[in-house]
Order: C-alpha cells, then sequence, then structure tokens
C-alpha cells in the first residue's frame, strides 16, 4: 500500500495522501475559509456565486485587495491561521496553486471544477446544519 488515494469525481480526480492527517485537514481549512470569505463578501456588494464559476467573470485582484482591507476579513484570515497575507495572496499561493481556481483570460479567478465541487460540498454541508 502506497498511502496514497485515488479520488474520482464528475470531471476531475486529485490524489489524497493518506499519512497527511492533520496537515490535510488544516490546508482544508485554509482553503474552506477563503472560499467563504470570497463568497461572503461577494454576496454583500451586490454579486452572486456565479462571479466565481462563470469563467468569463471572476474576482479581480483589486476586489480581492478592496476586501482585504476590511477588518472582519483580517481577523478571519487570522483566526485561520493563514499568516498576515493578502486575501490575493491567498488566492494566488494556495487556491490557484492547487487548482482550486484559475486565472481566466481577464487576468481574473474563477474556480477550477475542482473548485466548484469543493465550493458545493461546503455550501451544501451549511445547508444541512
Amino acid at each position: 500500500r502506497s498511502g496514497l488515494e485515488l479520488v474520482f469525481h464528475d470531471s476531475f480526480f486529485f490524489i489524497r495522501d493518506l499519512k497527511l492527517g492533520e496537515t490535510y485537514k488544516e490546508m482544508a481549512i485554509k482553503i474552506q475559509v477563503s472560499l467563504l470569505i470570497m463568497a461572503r463578501k461577494i454576496t454583500e456588494i451586490g454579486f452572486t456565486y456565479d462571479l466565481l464559476e462563470n469563467e468569463n467573470a471572476g474576482i479581480s485582484v483589486q476586489q480581492l485587495d478592496d476586501f482585504s482591507t476590511q477588518e472582519d476579513v483580517q481577523q478571519l484570515i487570522m483566526a485561520a491561521k493563514l499568516g498576515k497575507k493578502t486575501l490575493h495572496e491567498i488566492v494566488r499561493d494556495i487556491l490557484l496553486e492547487r487548482r482550486i481556481m484559475e486565472k481566466n483570460d481577464h487576468k481574473r479567478y474563477v474556480l477550477s471544477d475542482a473548485g466548484k465541487y469543493f465550493f458545493k460540498q461546503l455550501f451544501a454541508q451549511d445547508e444541512e446544519k
């Protein structure tokens, strides 16, 4: 046994390292918090979640930087142990690196297929509560 698991979903797959345990959970929390912040903030400015899912839309660096200046966002970033990063740095360093998000032709960030799945799972859990 390699300690790895190949996980298939409709339009993507990923490899999960079964030995990572807590490290995997910590990263999952960071990803979840980042997605929740973006979802909350885009709805506050009058957009729907489709902004993150639509390949022709996306969230801009300027929007991410604007969100990062807000005290509630800074508190959530610190609580999730993401350090003193801006939301743009988190998207670039974590979500883009792990293929949760992609950069579209308009240089905006949108959810990848894996990101859309993660996002839907996150909100499905929220709706069950």
